[in-house]
């Protein structure tokens, strides 16, 4: 009798697709296994088959992921990205290891293809963290009765988006995500594969119970605001949530908000990034619960790339070296220059140094930690004091934000 051929994780082929995607619903035990299959049928037809990844075991997919394209907003700059989503494993194969097989090989996979950075959103921080994600920030969420969101404002300026809208949107999301970073932007593509998975019409008709609705708001016949948003839970718990309410005046998002509230369920909440200043606005800032709420996991798949993707003042200058470990791709040991705004790879040792993993690194470089906090956490062991100084001018000053609607 022979023995059984080990698991391995790889790319499907073309006839395993609908069956990566019956694992995940098996996984997440929905209804209908129409999402997951709009996602990873999307996934390969645009991106590629070797954009998923699949555990074979007993020649049976028993897990699977998707990998997300997409490029990535450190504030100014621009860096490959992709996300990781769909993480599953059917329920009658935990415990065996055949998600963490998948988890490393889309490490490897994004390394190869050159996505220096990634994300996602996590069922548990521990558990991802094993693979180099880290958590990469925080989200402000702020939840009102709807008789209160009803009465901040006149909602006539508000009305359904069509595909017509897309590039005005897109504008007012570019405006808002080099604020901050980990944004991805949105294009066709991204527009492709979300109307895809929701199954969105964009023409007035998407349910917000079952799909993703988009609405704009225009003044004098300008867009400068929009929602994308659903209702969850029932009864008394039911509520609408603006899953990203992006707006270039406070008129335009309180319109919004009014809008929502006229869907009739009892609350309605809505996400921002951490240093919104919503309550600013409000006459009485105690008719809304307010929570801060852990948010996405960022990971730097390439670390030298990721920092020659960046750009710095041009008043700093100098080199640094870096020796990061990494629980899928071993160490990265590498020296930089930092000369005329840039961050360059050289082959010359440098003399000051910073040690970490890239748990740690990721959240330098998204800006959610400052190396000097990094360093009194115990995270970053220096050469010299230098070294740090040196690492607080190179990093970003920036607030990572990811809205909920963002693959992953």
């Amino acid at each position: 009798m022979h023995d059984s051929k080990p698991a391995i994780a790889r790319a499907p082929k073309y006839d395993e697709v609908h069956r990566a995607a019956e694992v995940a619903q098996l996984a997440f035990e929905t209804e209908s296994i129409q999402t997951w299959l709009s996602s990873f049928s999307w996934i390969a037809d645009n991106e590629g088959l070797d954009h998923l990844v699949v555990t074979e075991a007993q020649e049976e997919i028993v897990a699977a992921l998707v990998c997300t394209p997409g490029t990535c907003y450190i504030t100014n700059d621009l860096v490959p990205f992709s996300a990781v989503g769909s993480v599953a494993t059917h329920p009658d194969h935990r415990m065996h290891g055949y998600a963490g097989m998948i988890m490393t090989k889309s490490v490897q996979v994004l390394y190869e293809k050159a996505y220096h950075t990634s994300a996602l959103w996590p069922f548990s921080y521990n558990y991802y963290r094993k693979f180099g994600w880290e958590l990469g920030g925080e989200i402000r969420s702020y939840t009102m009765p709807s008789e209160f969101a009803a009465s901040l404002t006149d909602p006539s300026g508000t009305r359904p988006a069509t595909r017509d809208d897309l590039p005005a949107i897109n504008a007012l999301f570019d405006q808002m995500a080099r604020n901050y970073t980990c944004c991805c932007v949105r294009n066709e593509r991204w527009w492709g594969f979300k109307i895809a998975v929701h199954d969105l019409k964009l023409d007035g008709t998407d349910d917000p119970r079952t799909s993703l609705p988009v609405m704009v708001h225009e003044t004098d016949g300008k867009i400068d605001g929009y929602v994308m948003f659903n209702i969850s839970g029932e009864g008394e718990n039911e509520s609408i949530k603006g899953r990203e309410l992006i707006a270039e005046n406070p008129q335009a998002r309180r319109s919004i908000l009014a809008a929502l509230a006229g869907f009739g369920a009892p609350a309605v909440k809505f996400f921002a990034p951490i240093n919104d200043g919503f309550l600013q606005e409000l006459p009485n800032p105690r008719a809304v619960r307010v929570d801060i709420e852990p948010g996405f996991q960022f990971r730097v798949v390439n670390p030298s790339a990721a920092l020659e993707m960046r750009s710095v003042d041009t008043s700093i200058s100098g080199k640094l070296g870096f020796t990061i470990t990494d629980p899928v791709l071993d160490t990265f040991d590498f020296d930089t220059e930092v000369s005329e705004g840039r961050i360059t790879k050289v082959n010359s040792r440098a003399k000051e140094r910073l040690y970490m993993d890239i748990q740690t690194f990721a959240q330098l470089y998204s800006g959610y930690v400052r190396p000097v906090r990094a360093y009194e956490l115990g995270r970053i062991q220096p050469t010299s004091k230098e070294a740090i100084e040196f690492a607080e001018k190179v990093f970003p000053k920036a607030i990572p934000f990811r809205p909920l609607v963002e693959v992953g």
